[in-house]
């Protein structure tokens, strides 16, 4: 926990790998099951069950990543383990408090008000962008992307020349 005006914690998020940046708070790697498992509850009472169900995505594409990773030799730096969880004030049914809640690709800054809530800053990426769990195609951002490709297909050649980028980025959605 840290004090609500606390301008570092407020500040100490980011999308990359926690090496590269590192968290405060609590990572899900240090906590058993239980703490775990509550830790994810209050990430899900702060969330819709849409959100919830892109966090659970997202992070199931860490968990592909750290599995390519390791099977290169390369130390872990992705996977739910690197997620962290910081709660900045005291959660309270009236005065404001802030949840935090990410790791690679997800950064949620959610500040609770009474019975509202706001969800910003936050960043929502994945990588990879399509997997497969349990047998199944995942894409965790595809109403994202389809919204994106859509709105591109319906510009006109002077539209497009305007949107895109004068240089090539290789493998990224925006």
């Amino acid at each position: 926990t840290f004090a609500i005006d606390d301008e570092q914690q407020r500040k100490r998020w980011s999308n990359l790998p926690v090496r590269s940046v590192p968290r405060a708070g609590l990572s899900l790697g240090a906590l058993n099951t239980t703490q775990r498992a509550a830790a994810m509850a209050l990430v899900s009472a702060a969330l819709s069950a849409k959100g919830l169900q892109k966090v659970n995505e997202i992070m199931e594409g860490d968990e592909v990543l750290k599995t390519g990773a390791a099977s290169r030799g390369n130390p872990a730096m992705f996977g739910k383990d690197f997620y962290y969880i910081s709660i900045l004030g005291t959660p309270s049914e009236s005065s404001p408090w802030i949840l935090q809640f990410g790791g690679h690709h997800l950064a949620l800054n959610i500040t609770v008000a009474g019975d509202k809530g706001t969800l910003t800053p936050s960043l929502t990426a994945a990588q990879p962008g399509l997997y497969t769990f349990n047998g199944k195609q995942v894409r965790p951002l595809a109403g994202e992307s389809d919204k994106a490709a859509a709105l591109f297909n319906s510009l006109d050649a002077q539209q497009r020349s305007q949107a895109i980028l004068g240089s090539r980025v290789a493998d990224l959605v925006l």
